[in-house]
């Protein structure tokens, strides 16, 4: 608790002084306790959610818990999006089946319509102008988005 106290702390104050912003991105309903939430910061609609390279910023964190928490620092103000998944066996892929169908949990920011493909960018954007801004995802699985279409 100290560490994550400190943690915020420090990224307050850094960009306190500073013309750009901090990120929270915290990920819930994680079910399996295992693998990797890969997690990508997209600055704009090029590439989103899923063209490697494109994105502005990634990180990753162990998926030991419910929920966990990524922190992204520097910001520069405007308009983002976030798209995750759970890399369970660590390939380091988010892995479809031979009928193009999830089978690892995913999220994304912002209210996607999965009726649409691919997931609009507007959609799923929200807008960093603050000093600290805190986004909230919910993890999802196939079963959860069979319930979309």
């Amino acid at each position: 608790m100290k560490t994550l106290l400190t943690t915020l702390l420090l990224l307050i104050a850094a960009t306190l002084y500073s013309q750009t912003s901090g990120l929270i991105v915290t990920v819930h309903n994680i079910k399996e306790k295992r693998g990797v939430i890969r997690v990508f910061l997209w600055k704009g609609a090029d590439g989103f959610p899923k063209e490697k390279g494109k994105f502005f910023r990634a990180d990753s964190v162990l998926a030991t818990s419910d929920s966990v928490r990524i922190f992204f620092e520097d910001i520069p103000e405007g308009n983002y999006a976030v798209s995750l998944f759970q890399d369970i066996n660590g390939n380091r892929e988010f892995d479809k089946n031979r009928f193009a169908q999830t089978t690892e949990p995913f999220g994304l920011s912002g209210k996607p319509d999965f009726s649409e493909r691919p997931v609009k960018y507007d959609d799923c954007s929200f807008k960093i102008s603050d000093t600290l801004n805190e986004v909230y995802i919910w993890l999802m699985y196939k079963e959860d988005i069979e319930k979309f279409r």
